[in-house]
């Protein structure tokens, strides 16, 4: 169900609701026209400001100590332009959803973030691959079961 509400979180810049219906101080609305959150983040010209997820509850309370401080996220709370619909508000005013919190950051920085990692990730394939075929090809000179024609043929070289 948290996958529905993600998918279906409304970017409250660009919607409009029945001002008569709605109630926004209290986090309801009645939408006349809904521009939902994922959509903004395919449009260039209506990206939003924050990338927006989720964090859990633990027994101890919430485990947000490394979303906090490493990661800078913050709570979505009523103010904030998203409205995640089958979400409640708590008595703080954030969003939450059985066992979790919605959390924002920049988006900024989570581009920056995850770039990071992508690059992290694809230089220690590389450095995989590098170590693989320094010893898998050649063992003292000699072939230990794969070419570098076989190599390439698997997608390797």
């Amino acid at each position: 169900m948290l996958s529905h509400i993600q998918q279906n979180t409304v970017d409250l810049r660009y919607s409009e609701w029945d001002k008569e219906k709605s109630k926004p101080k209290k986090g309801e609305y009645a939408f006349t026209k809904k521009q939902l959150y994922r959509e903004s983040l395919k449009d260039k010209s209506r990206l939003p400001e924050h990338w927006i997820s989720w964090g859990r509850k633990t027994e101890d309370g919430w485990d947000l100590m490394d979303w906090t401080t490493r990661l800078t996220f913050t709570f979505v709370e009523l103010d904030d332009p998203y409205f995640p619909p089958g979400a409640q508000l708590d008595e703080n005013k954030h969003w939450v959803y059985k066992d979790a919190i919605m959390m924002k950051c920049p988006l900024r920085d989570y581009i920056e973030r995850r770039r990071h990692d992508i690059e992290a990730s694809e230089s220690a394939v590389s450095a995989k691959r590098r170590e693989f075929m320094s010893t898998a090809v050649t063992q003292e000179g000699e072939s230990v079961g794969l070419s570098k024609d076989d190599l390439r043929n698997l997608g390797i070289l």
